[in-house]
């Protein structure tokens, strides 16, 4: 659980935990055990419990907290002013006018000791795990489910309201590349099931936002013949390929060209057949 687990509640002690939901999949939301949103003043208290929550399990230095916040070019007030966000933070989440000691001060910096269940990126790992172990042990139906969960957690891109206020942190990029990883893999699952009608339209939604992730355009191809829809599938291959010359003077990738192959052929491999997950002259098709 990405060093979460039994080693960080030992750590962290169970009295630091506190009864909340936090969701950074999508804007960052904070919600308490009476099911009322927490709010937090200010985009920087907001962008330090954010960092805070993507590295739950560690201790994130002043010095990064300050790199992270300000851009690199802290004013020489900072240090004072992460001091008073952190203060607020714990108190934003007391009752009975305690504050529990969720945020521990550890050198050199701070670290957030929650439960990873109660953080919706840690659920969505655990998840995606699970329907990743799910898949090699043949279960694809549960997989399915499993990756279908994981990905119902996401609300937008993560922490896309601190991404609007300006934070670009590369912790974030990570985080949707995993998001997309947790697509592909679905998507194959779907399709070795023979769900090929059931995906076509949510991969034709998926590759509206990310139109350069090849192996999400090798899986719709694929979905779109499977379908009887061969034109479509050759006509998205053009339009990937002229897309990819005009802007970067480049080629579609060997696995899209050797797909747009079999499917000008209409190659036997290509049916719904629990072997075309197998590789075609060492390729996988999706």
């Amino acid at each position: 659980m990405n060093g979460c687990g039994v080693t960080w509640f030992a750590e962290c002690g169970e009295g630091s935990m506190v009864d909340v939901r936090f969701s950074i999949l999508g804007p960052l939301t904070v919600v308490g055990s009476n099911g009322a949103a927490l709010h937090s003043a200010g985009k920087n208290h907001r962008a330090i419990l954010g960092y805070l929550l993507i590295h739950s399990s560690s201790v994130v230095a002043m010095s990064k907290l300050l790199d992270k916040i300000w851009s690199g070019a802290p004013p020489r007030t900072a240090r004072k002013m992460v001091h008073n966000a952190i203060s607020e933070i714990r108190r934003s989440f007391g009752s009975d006018n305690n504050e529990p000691d969720f945020i521990i001060t550890q050198s050199p910096g701070y670290r957030l000791c929650v439960d990873p269940e109660s953080v919706d990126l840690y659920a969505f790992r655990r998840l995606v795990r699970e329907a990743n172990e799910l898949v090699v042990s043949g279960d694809l139906p549960s997989a399915s489910a499993r990756f279908r969960a994981g990905l119902d957690l996401w609300d937008g891109d993560a922490l896309s309201d601190l991404v609007e206020a300006g934070f670009r942190w590369p912790e974030l990029g990570a985080i949707e590349n995993e998001r997309l990883a947790a697509y592909e893999a679905f998507f194959a699952a779907e399709l070795r099931r023979g769900r090929h009608h059931q995906v076509a339209t949510e991969l034709d939604g998926v590759l509206a936002k990310w139109p350069s992730r090849e192996r999400l355009g090798s899986q719709y191809m694929l979905a779109l013949y499977r379908s009887g829809r061969q034109v479509e599938a050759l006509e998205f291959y053009r339009g990937v390929r002229r897309r990819l010359n005009e802007q970067l003077g480049i080629a579609p990738g060997i696995k899209l060209e050797r797909l747009h192959e079999l499917i000008l052929q209409h190659d036997p491999r290509l049916d719904i057949d629990p072997a075309v997950s197998m590789p075609v002259n060492g390729l996988p098709l999706f």
